[in-house]
């Protein structure tokens, strides 16, 4: 087995910058071709730590980062048009009900394959029943197959529901921790 370390980051943690860097690879990538500087990354990350209940983790493996993730608590007023967060999406508050979202996840290329993403959503989901998450939710591209295959194999389930905009292919998964 891989010989990883995950770790709880704060947002003065000296790994960021070397997140930010690994997002920059990891979604530059298609389906996403997303073109970002880490310096814009880290601005966002920055604003994602204000989010309520925010986990972010980072996969070291000889004390370099190697993987990511992170997910926070959204609320029913989040859901608006025009955000990530579809008003379609309402019916997971039913039954006043704590609802994460889960932002990203991504591993470094060399080391894809071997369990890391995996592990790391694991633990976030365990971290996120730790803080009482009933629901975690996240969007991903239709085209992202090793993406839809981890979330698949963790239990996440496709809502059916299309994420704004829908020329984009994003479908939201959920993943149901308890009532």
């Amino acid at each position: 087995m891989l010989e990883i370390e995950i770790v709880e980051m704060r947002s003065n943690a000296q790994p960021m910058k070397e997140v930010a860097e690994l997002f920059c690879e990891v979604f530059s990538e298609g389906p996403w071709k997303e073109d970002l500087t880490p310096e814009q990354v880290m601005i966002s990350m920055k604003e994602q730590f204000n989010k309520p209940n925010i986990i972010v983790l980072a996969c070291l493996k000889d004390r370099k980062v190697v993987g990511f993730t992170w997910m926070y608590e959204i609320f029913e007023s989040d859901l608006r048009e025009g955000t990530r967060y579809s008003p379609e999406l309402k019916f997971l508050f039913a039954g006043q009900r704590k609802v994460f979202y889960l932002q990203e996840v991504g591993t470094k290329k060399e080391v894809r394959g071997q369990g890391i993403g995996e592990r790391l959503t694991r633990e976030l989901l365990k971290k996120g029943k730790e803080k009482r998450a009933n629901v975690v939710v996240l969007s991903t591209n239709s085209k992202a197959i090793p993406a839809i295959s981890l979330f698949s194999k963790i239990g996440f389930q496709n809502s059916g529901v299309i994420r704004p905009p829908r020329e984009l292919g994003r479908t939201y998964w959920i993943l149901k921790l308890g009532d």
